[in-house]
């Protein structure tokens, strides 16, 4: 019988990552291929729901399994609370009198992946200034 090694996760976060995915207890569940556990009779939403209220907890195969549905670094879930959000540029565009969607994950994903690399582009270049 393999034990079951659970990660040290801060709960709160699993629920914060997936309302930022914009995903469904159901969707989240799909995307993360997350299993039932017919042996305690828990489907696997139920897991996830008991997952996001600290009850229990994933191993680090499931949360590794959820960081990618949720396109979040797996550190994120360790950290003490939910990261500041930069919005870079100010957006004042609307629909109606409501502000624009911000889109889809996928593209808050790929902007946090372009400004890191911004941010190292702009340290590379400060270091070569300096060497000269």
């Amino acid at each position: 019988m393999t034990i079951r090694q659970e990660a040290p996760i801060n709960s709160s976060l699993l629920l914060w990552a997936r309302e930022q995915a914009h995903l469904t207890i159901d969707e989240a569940v799909v995307r993360a291929a997350i299993k039932a556990l017919k042996s305690k009779g828990l489907t696997a939403s139920e897991r996830l729901e008991l997952w996001e209220r600290g009850e229990q907890k994933p191993t680090l195969n499931e949360l590794e399994a959820i960081a990618k549905a949720y396109r979040r670094p797996l550190l994120t879930f360790f950290l003490s609370g939910p990261p500041r959000i930069e919005t870079g540029l100010k957006d004042f565009r609307t629909v109606g009198d409501k502000p624009a969607d911000a889109g889809t994950p996928e593209i808050a994903a790929l902007r946090r992946q372009i400004e890191a690399l911004q941010r190292q582009v702009r340290m590379l270049m400060g270091n070569e200034s300096t060497r000269k």
